[in-house]
């Protein structure tokens, strides 16, 4: 049995809106592979070192594989202009920022923990919203120090776990973090113009973007990477990055299971997620504070039929109020729990 939740997802929308778009005065990369599902390399050393970045960047900055050339199922919708920014001489070619690093891992990781400690010139910030068939994302860009340039604000789709084949792998395969594109209407990779000429510090720029989301496309594996750029000549250099926070999907989705349990509620030290499933599925939690920030999450796993319980810890958890978004199966649940440690 499923009910509407219109209250509850109406002011959760509400408090993501209001709260998201906070820039974070943190430097972070991107590492792009431009690879190809075609090119033997790209899927075996290639496709190593790429798991090697996965598994380390952490907040240091973005992984995104780029292709041009592997079919419209994994072609990114901006590919040409966002390669010729770059020296590349083949595939695959790993670019952090600007700049084509040798295919060594040492090489890549130094590139951008060096980046992570440097004080960032301007930061993005952004929330989305996914409703029915489109994406939309507002952001806010502010500028930490004076400065001057020609400036610009992009905004890229990117998919996680896209299943397609890959020369070098067997059979039907995982790709981690596909640019599907840009989210501008003529396509350009380098987004809105923030400014130019001079910009005095503390100065902040709002800017939408909105996509169409092809229906082949899985929601929950989507996000969008926000990216400045300041223009020198024709080419653009990466400024800093950050991901947008992703907000509510459509009121009319999230829905309440009576399937679902939290307990204890409220909770002391720990607390757990009861799903009681038909048939085994694979599931995503999030758990979010009051002002819409993710706080806690456990990645998509693959749960057994009949009980499954889910442990969460609340040692990182302050006293309050949390919302518990659980996703799988093309449903949405959000369940509420107050921690009170005193």
């Amino acid at each position: 049995m499923k009910k509407k939740l219109l209250v509850f997802a109406l002011f959760a929308g509400i408090n993501f809106s209001a709260n998201a778009q906070i820039p974070e005065k943190k430097s972070r990369a991107v590492v792009f592979k431009f690879t190809e599902s075609w090119c033997a390399p790209c899927g075996t050393f290639g496709w190593n070192l790429g798991n090697m970045v996965v598994d380390s960047i952490a907040d240091n900055g973005y992984y995104v594989n780029v292709m041009g050339s592997s079919g419209d199922s994994l072609n990114a919708n901006c590919w040409s202009p966002l390669q010729n920014n770059f020296p590349l001489t083949g595939y695959p070619s790993f670019v952090v920022n600007d700049n084509k690093i040798s295919e060594f891992f040492v090489y890549i990781k130094d590139k951008y923990e060096k980046f992570a400690v440097t004080v960032p010139l301007a930061s993005p910030a952004g929330y989305t919203v996914i409703s029915g068939s489109s994406i939309s994302v507002k952001t806010k860009t502010k500028f930490w120090s004076d400065t001057s340039g020609e400036y610009y604000l992009a905004a890229f789709l990117i998919e996680d776990k896209v299943k397609a084949k890959q020369n070098g792998q067997t059979g039907i395969v995982e790709h981690h973090y596909i640019m599907r594109g840009t989210m501008m209407a003529d396509l350009s990779p380098w987004g809105h113009k923030l400014a130019s000429g001079a910009i005095p510090a503390n100065t902040e720029y709002t800017n939408n973007f909105s996509m169409a989301l092809n229906s082949k496309w899985v929601k929950s594996n989507i996000s969008v990477l926000l990216v400045v750029y300041k223009k020198i000549g024709d080419k653009y250099q990466l400024v800093n990055s950050m991901k947008a926070k992703n907000s509510t999907i459509n009121i009319n989705e999230f829905t309440v299971q009576d399937n679902i349990n939290v307990y204890p509620n409220p909770a002391r030290d720990n607390f757990y997620i009861q799903i009681m499933l038909e048939q085994a599925s694979e599931i995503m939690i999030k758990v979010y504070d009051v002002l819409g920030r993710e706080v806690y999450n456990i990645p998509t796993t693959k749960y057994k039929q009949g009980e499954n319980k889910v442990y969460v810890p609340t040692t990182n958890l302050p006293d309050g109020s949390y919302n518990i978004l659980v996703v799988g199966n093309n449903s949405k649940t959000y369940k509420k729990v107050l921690v009170m440690k005193k």
